[in-house]
């Protein structure tokens, strides 16, 4: 997932992030609107990241949720007996 996926996407991501970054309210989630660069300096005010600590943080919540779909899809192949993609 890329810069414009998580934007994309942000409507179905946010609760995902609001557990990931608990100290973001519900309120500043909204607010960032799924933009990369607002996500990454929100976390840099909150958490006292640096840029590269901020960015290495969004990148690996955005990895975790992509190996998080790949396992629901294989799950789901699984049940539905579906083994082409």
């Amino acid at each position: 997932m890329d810069k414009y996926m998580l934007k994309n996407r942000w409507g179905r991501l946010k609760e995902e992030a609001q557990n990931h970054w608990d100290d973001l309210s519900r309120d500043e989630i909204e607010q960032l609107h799924g933009d990369w660069n607002k996500l990454v300096r929100k976390l840099q005010e909150k958490y006292g990241y640096s840029r590269s600590e901020a960015e290495e943080e969004v990148e690996y919540f955005i990895s975790d949720l992509e190996s998080h779909e790949y396992e629901d899809e294989d799950e789901y192949r699984e049940v539905a007996g579906k083994d082409t993609y």
